[in-house]
């Protein structure tokens, strides 16, 4: 019965207000900071100073995030000795909040252990196609699944002392051609299907930040698409926390920026000239800058990673653990096998009876 344990809390996805982050105490602080800052400092904060790291300013107390790939597990050199947890195609198995919460703590200790701030992860785009190649770090190819699971993992996380960063946001069904394709497709079936999971995951568990992806939505990219990243994330679901590029997925900086992008990832070392000619142009405005920085600067200083004491054996014994749920074992092969049957004996009789029906009108 483990696979329909969260049914109830699965299907009833209540509509929570995330957590603001900025409190009177950090609004005032990032106010003082911006008031001093120089246009290239406020540029160079609002991109990363090496592939996996962002900029520090130290004139005025700034530090850098380490970075870390995910999102079961901690990506770096093969001598760090990382635990790999199970890939989230596992995880979504298991249909379990516990298990996702579970697996987000343990990667907290994982993270702190490793020195990272952030880890890049979960990713909850729906499993559109078979062939998709990030289908093994996707948790569902159901949004409320996804995004039910994906919250619980944050949480975990989060409430370890390490940002998440909830990924890829939007409609990044295939990995053929992401960083040029447009996902053509209606409102209703946008936010039904491909914005669900991420609305339920950004309501429940309030991701210090969420990954924008490499395509177009209906031809606009989403690190440009302000209806996606200011009109749903921010003003509509109450998003405060910080919107990061994929990898180089930024083709214009100042219009990313005005549409709601708070992060440019990796490095570019011609923001602040960017930025510059964007402001005479009129494509972003100073204040749009100013927003991003103060985003920033709450991302920075939110979190004070606690002390651990590091249990590797622990570590890989949360992983088994979640692994072994996330097999489908023979007894739940016979009740699956059971309930299949119950609805197409159900959907048979049905479909009799409408064709009996149809049979004496006709007659």
């Amino acid at each position: 019965m483990r696979l329909f344990t969260s049914i109830a809390g699965l299907i009833i996805s209540a509509i929570c207000i995330a957590q603001p982050k900025f409190t009177k105490e950090n609004e005032q602080r990032a106010a003082e900071i911006v008031a001093q800052m120089t246009l290239e400092e406020k540029a160079t904060l609002l991109t990363g100073d090496a592939n996996m790291l962002t900029h520090a300013v130290e004139r005025l107390g700034i530090p850098a995030l380490n970075l870390a790939d995910g999102p079961h597990g901690t990506r770096l050199a093969p001598e760090k000795n990382c635990t790999h947890f199970p890939n989230l195609c596992n995880l979504g198995s298991c249909w379990s909040t516990e298990n996702a919460k579970k697996m987000g703590r343990a990667l907290a200790d994982e993270c702190i252990h490793h020195g990272i701030h952030m880890l890049l992860g979960p990713g909850i785009n729906i499993k559109r196609h078979i062939l998709c190649g990030r289908n093994f770090e996707y948790l569902s190819e159901d949004p409320v699944l996804a995004g039910e699971l994906a919250a619980a993992y944050i949480n975990g996380l989060q409430e370890g002392g390490v940002s998440a960063s909830l990924k890829h946001f939007a409609v990044n069904s295939q990995e053929k051609y992401r960083e040029a394709l447009s996902a053509e497709i209606d409102e209703r079936t946008l936010r039904e299907i491909y914005l669900r999971g991420f609305e339920i995951a950004v309501k429940k568990s309030d991701p210090d930040t969420v990954m924008c992806a490499y395509n177009k939505i209906n031809a606009v990219w989403c690190s440009e698409n302000k209806h996606l990243l200011t009109e749903i994330l921010k003003d509509e679901w109450g998003y405060d926390g910080v919107v990061v590029s994929d990898w180089g997925a930024v083709h214009d900086i100042s219009r990313a920026v005005a549409a709601g992008l708070d992060l440019q990832m990796p490095r570019n070392a011609r923001i602040e000239e960017q930025l510059k000619d964007g402001l005479e142009k009129g494509k972003v405005t100073m204040e749009e800058i100013d927003n991003a920085v103060r985003r920033m600067l709450h991302l920075i200083f939110r979190r004070t990673p606690p002390s651990i004491t590091y249990d590797r054996e622990r570590q890989h014994e949360i992983a088994r653990e979640i692994a072994s749920d996330g097999k489908v074992k023979k007894n739940e092969i016979v009740l699956t096998e059971l309930i299949v049957t119950e609805v197409l004996e159900s959907h048979l009789e049905i479909w009799l009876r409408v064709r009996i029906s149809l049979e004496v009108d006709v007659h």
